[in-house]
């Protein structure tokens, strides 16, 4: 599974591919054409997702400044660091964070099996 986002770390923001593997997160840069250079690879037992609590249940909420971009964007933290990530549309995002709940939750329970 992969998409494009808009990544912000502090002051600075890219755009980025975030490609799902079986069991890590790839935070890559799209190359000429459709050629990616991986940049980051993460570990899905070792990543935090977090939604605003709001939306994650299901309310909605206008933003103040009709942007919307919240309602878009998620928090992706890591022992080492963090950023934001803002998908092109909430449903986008949604399946994002439904997908990759669903794939750590998988993680763990195969890495208690061991």
């Amino acid at each position: 599974m992969g998409t494009g986002v808009r990544l912000s770390r502090g002051r600075k923001r890219s755009e980025r591919r975030l490609l799902l593997l079986q069991d890590e997160l790839v935070i890559a840069k799209l190359q000429r054409g459709t050629s990616v250079r991986p940049q980051l690879r993460l570990a899905l037992d070792q990543l935090w997702v977090l939604s605003g609590g709001t939306e994650a249940a299901g309310e909605e909420e206008e933003e103040e400044d009709g942007s919307g971009e919240g309602s878009k964007s998620l928090i992706l933290a890591w022992p080492t660091g963090s950023c934001l990530a803002t998908f092109d549309s909430r449903a986008l995002k949604e399946l994002w964070v439904g997908t990759l709940l669903g794939q750590a939750e998988g993680a763990t329970r195969s890495w208690r099996r061991s």
